[in-house]
């Protein structure tokens, strides 16, 4: 790489730190330091970009300027995809650096990560606090493999391991904090017997309606754990335990949407654009979101689940919205009692419910304060 293409780098990693430091972002001197430190480039030398429907790569060899323009813009970069979208990445910068200051590390923490990926944030972690309080799990061998060379030409030697992030990393345990850079269906209960009582775990629970359930748990004495959702949303892709199909593959046929009853809806699909409804609907709804525009008909919000259950509401300017339903679940009736619910609580935001997560794995959401149960998942 020429001394010209490291000076421009330079100059965006300071300008992207100095943007994060000024969005609120990045408030915590000690990561301040490390993203000033670590150079993003190093560890995403090439990735994936979509335009206008084709996938493209985009790297160091290709197009150095555009390339690092787009390391050190905040964005998420995606290393490698399937059919159903990225399946490793390198996680946007802002929400990096929130999740870290989020840990509330103090120095001598010791952290397992839950998904090494390029290997960045492991870097990021081993410069604020030091490579031998750094553990790092990844499911891909060669994610894992990578991600150590780039570190160790950086002068950095975590203990990196190839397995199922699910099992935690019981052989380097106890640790202090846990950082997870995969979205989860329900929290571990390994995970949490690792944890020395009074250890965080940061991780976001999967949720097939939309992203953004990202929790703070605090594990006790017992391996039981409870903490509030993060103001902030947070969408990772899933572990690769949790299954997953395209959506438009679990739209009904024309038969099943015909026979369907309509009938008006008590709310209207704009209500899932609100930040804390939707994480809660999507707690009481397991199911994805489809829109579709019919020729010469009213837009349509589609759910669909891979039960079968489905929802089609439609709003039409000037009437109500009106919603069909079929298979096991009534879709569209559980949006309306989490809305219920929602208003009867004071339409609160996300960051006033919390989950606890027993020794057993029960999972309880409530809201304000854990005595207050309010559901389990």
């Amino acid at each position: 790489m020429s001394g010209q293409v490291l000076h421009d780098a330079e100059k965006l990693r300071q300008a992207m730190v100095s943007a994060l430091i000024e969005r609120g972002s990045l408030s915590d001197s000690r990561w301040i330091d490390a993203f000033h430190a670590i150079p993003r480039h190093h560890f995403v030398p090439r990735f994936l970009v979509t335009e206008d429907r084709v996938v493209r790569e985009v790297s160091c060899l290709r197009d150095e300027a555009q390339w690092l323009r787009l390391v050190y813009a905040d964005e998420p970069l995606v290393m490698a995809a399937d059919d159903l979208g990225a399946i490793s990445s390198s996680s946007q910068p802002s929400l990096m650096a929130a999740m870290l200051g989020s840990l509330r590390c103090s120095g001598g923490e010791r952290v397992l990560e839950i998904g090494t990926g390029s290997g960045y944030n492991a870097a990021l972690m081993c410069h604020g606090l030091s490579d031998s309080e750094v553990a790092s799990v990844d499911i891909d061998a060669d994610l894992v493999s990578n991600a150590r060379s780039r570190l160790a030409e950086l002068g950095y030697f975590p203990d990196l391991a190839n397995g199922d992030g699910e099992a935690g990393y019981p052989q380097a345990a106890p640790f202090d904090r846990l950082i997870a850079t995969c979205s989860v269906g329900r929290v571990p209960v390994s995970w949490l017997s690792q944890m020395r009582a009074g250890g965080l775990v940061l991780v976001n629970l999967y949720q097939a309606l939309g992203p953004g359930a990202l929790v703070l748990l605090e594990a006790d004495a017992r391996s039981e754990a409870s903490g509030h959702f993060e103001s902030y949303r947070a969408g990772f892709m899933p572990s690769r335990n949790i299954s997953r199909a395209q959506a438009v593959s679990l739209l009904p046929d024309h038969e099943h949407r015909a026979s369907a009853e309509s009938r008006p809806a008590d709310i209207g699909g704009a209500l899932l654009n609100d930040d804390a409804f939707r994480m809660l609907s999507a707690f009481y709804v397991d199911a994805q979101q489809v829109m579709l525009l019919p020729e010469d008909s009213p837009e349509e919000l589609w759910l669909v689940g891979q039960d079968g259950s489905w929802a089609c509401l439609i709003e039409e300017e000037g009437s109500p919205p009106t919603v069909r339903q079929g298979g096991p679940v009534s879709l569209w009736d559980r949006v309306e009692a989490a809305h219920r619910l929602w208003i009867s609580l004071g339409q609160p935001d996300r960051h006033a419910f919390g989950l606890t997560v027993s020794a057993t794995g029960q999972h309880t959401i409530w809201h304000e304060d854990k005595r207050h149960q309010l559901f389990s998942l």
